[in-house]
C-alpha cells in the first residue's frame, strides 16, 4: 500500500493582536510552539475537530470555526508528510490549562510580532503564506510608538 499523508487541523484562536500557542511534549514536533491542533478523525468535519481540541487541550471554547487555507508540510526527518487545515475560531470562554499527562508543556497568548521559538514546521508554512492578515496584527508598540512589521521580513522572523 503506498505512504499517505495525514490530515491534520490546526487550531488558530485570535484575541486582539494576539494569538494563542502551545508547546508540545511527548508528541510529533516536541518543543516546538504552534496552534493546539489534532489529526482529522473519520466522519468529522475540520470545524468539529477544532471545537473539540479546543475544549479538551486547552479548556477553552470556540465558536464561529472557520476554514482559513491549507499547507503541505513534509517532515524529512521523522518520515512523516502532513496535509493541514487551519481553522480560525472565536474564543467564547475558559482559561488555558495544561493536562500534566497530556501534549502540552506550556501555552499561552502571543502578539504575532513576538512569537516564541522555535515554532513547528506546519506554523511556520500557516505564517509563510502571509498570515496574519489584518494589519494591525503586525503593529507593535514600544514606548508609545508604533513600528510595523512589513511582510517582506517575514522570512528573516520564521528562519
Amino acid at each position: 500500500m503506498p505512504q499517505r499523508p495525514e490530515v491534520q487541523v490546526g487550531v488558530v484562536m485570535r484575541d486582539e493582536h494576539q494569538v494563542f500557542l502551545s508547546r508540545r511534549k511527548n508528541a510529533h514536533g516536541e518543543e516546538t510552539w504552534s496552534v493546539p491542533g489534532d489529526a482529522l478523525a473519520y466522519h468529522k468535519s475540520p470545524e468539529e475537530c477544532a471545537l473539540r481540541k479546543m475544549l479538551e487541550e486547552t479548556g477553552m471554547t470556540i465558536t464561529d470555526a472557520t476554514f482559513l487555507t491549507i499547507t503541505n508540510d513534509i517532515f524529512e526527518d521523522e518520515g512523516r508528510h502532513d496535509v493541514t487545515i487551519w481553522i480560525e475560531g472565536k474564543y467564547v470562554s475558559g482559561e488555558p490549562w495544561l493536562d500534566p499527562s497530556g501534549e502540552i508543556s506550556a501555552c499561552g497568548w502571543f502578539p504575532w510580532s513576538v512569537l516564541p521559538t522555535p515554532l513547528s514546521l506546519s506554523f511556520k508554512n500557516f505564517l509563510a503564506q502571509g498570515f496574519p492578515w489584518r494589519r494591525e496584527d503586525w503593529v507593535l508598540e514600544i514606548g508609545g510608538e508604533h513600528l510595523e512589521i512589513l511582510r517582506g521580513d517575514l522570512p528573516r522572523l520564521l528562519s
